[in-house]
């Protein structure tokens, strides 16, 4: 929650870091890596984006998820 509150409020440094401490506790959570994608792509960072969209949709729980993942994975790497 302390992660995506730090996205919602643009403060995408501490954001990542957060999201990365998560990861480090619970690296079994797709979420944990969905925020680090989308952390990296608003600092910049397409080529991290994409390695944490890999991982997120990896960890998928879910079709649904995965799918979702999977097209937001297709866009970043048009857009890399």
């Amino acid at each position: 929650d302390l992660a995506n509150q730090a996205y919602a409020r643009e403060n995408y440094w501490k954001a990542l870091y957060l999201y990365k401490k998560s990861a480090d506790m619970a690296p079994y959570l797709h979420e944990n890596f969905f925020g680090q994608a989308k952390t990296y792509y608003q600092l910049g960072d397409k080529a991290e984006a994409n390695n944490a969209m890999q991982k997120a949709s990896g960890l998928a729980y879910t079709k649904l998820d995965e799918k979702l993942y999977s097209a937001k994975l297709e866009m970043l790497e048009r857009h890399h």
